[in-house]
């Protein structure tokens, strides 16, 4: 039976933008301005484009510590479960509903996480089982590690190489045969 090429949704891209700001040392604010069919207004993109480097630390901590606790993780650092104060107006452009949302840049972009995983679903999103990762990613298919880095890193933490069955000689190479005569 073949298998069905994977075609990466609207919505699971912008998740994995988010994820990628909140988890990776990129500082690009480019990409977060429009993600699924929620845009930020004219002042959220003010000031996130007027934050300074500390502030945007700050933000992808705070950022983090929201998905990790979503994942199912332990997180100290959220700022204590409060309300998100956003406000939303639709916008209706031709027939699809976009909406505007407004109000500080942190509680902007995880309104745009929590409607995202809404959307997904969130046993979708997990944590990195790595012991030295703890990364969020989204699970697509088979996987179970945020990356193959990952992966690798703890097959062969595990790997015994005494323990392993030998390769059959025939299996990678062709075997040639003598006549008789």
């Amino acid at each position: 039976m073949a298998r069905a090429a994977y075609t990466e949704t609207k919505g699971l891209k912008a998740l994995r933008v988010l994820l990628t700001f909140a988890e990776g040392t990129e500082t690009n604010l480019a990409a977060l301005i429009r993600v699924g069919k929620a845009f930020a207004m004219a002042p959220v993109l003010a000031k996130l484009r007027n934050l300074t480097p500390s502030e945007i630390q700050t933000l992808k901590g705070n950022l983090r510590a929201f998905v990790r606790l979503l994942a199912g993780g332990v997180s100290t650092d959220h700022r204590g479960g409060g309300y998100l104060r956003v406000e939303i107006v639709p916008l209706k452009v031709g027939n699809d509903v976009s909406l505007l949302v407004d109000g500080e840049p942190l509680d902007v972009l995880l309104y745009q996480v929590a409607t995202m995983l809404s959307a997904i679903g969130v046993e979708r999103l997990r944590l990195c089982p790595a012991t030295d990762c703890g990364r969020a990613f989204v699970k697509v298919g088979r996987r179970e590690y945020c990356s193959p880095r990952c992966q690798r890193r703890v097959f062969l933490a595990g790997y015994d190489p005494f323990k392993a069955k030998p390769q059959r000689k025939d299996r990678y190479a062709k075997t040639t045969r003598t006549r008789r005569r």
